[in-house]
């Protein structure tokens, strides 16, 4: 009995079909297992890197600019309703700890970004110019904590 697919060597979660010769990419978030094909192993990379499920991942469609009218996925929309669905069930000093962490790491121009720009590069060279402000301060000597609370809300 032949293989229908071989594993691609260093690329977790894509496959290469050999009787088609497209790549299969799979990503599981929450339990639920999501699968697209490619005819090239960057696409299917590139799939698997940037897909999420609540988000219009077509490339050939664009976003609309937010001065329309329509509704687009903001950082700003996204980051209040993780404030109204996780913080407001935090006791008082929690929910006081994390939102000051919130409002140092998520600054404005950072807050009016629609949601499918913000990568993984963005946030490095946020976290740079972070470091670069609070380059003089005593007290600041890393973001770890801001970073955490980042995390906890792009997960």
């Amino acid at each position: 009995m032949s293989k229908k697919y071989q594993k691609i060597p260093g690329k977790t979660g894509i496959r290469k079909c050999l009787t088609s010769g497209n790549y299969e990419a799979n990503k599981t978030i929450s339990g639920k297992r999501y699968t697209s094909t490619f005819r090239s192993i960057k696409d299917a990379s590139r799939w698997r890197r940037e897909f999420h499920p609540g988000i219009n991942n077509n490339p050939y469609l664009e976003i609309a600019p937010a001065s329309t009218g329509l509704n687009q996925l903001s950082l700003r929309g996204e980051i209040e309703k993780y404030r109204a669905l996780h913080l407001e069930s935090l006791e008082p000093s929690s929910r006081e700890a994390k939102e000051q962490r919130l409002q140092i790491f998520f600054n404005e121009k950072l807050l009016e970004l629609p949601l499918p720009s913000v990568n993984s590069a963005m946030i490095d060279s946020h976290l740079e110019h972070l470091k670069g402000v609070h380059s003089n301060s005593n007290k600041r000597t890393s973001f770890n904590l801001e970073i955490k609370e980042a995390r906890c809300f792009f997960n």
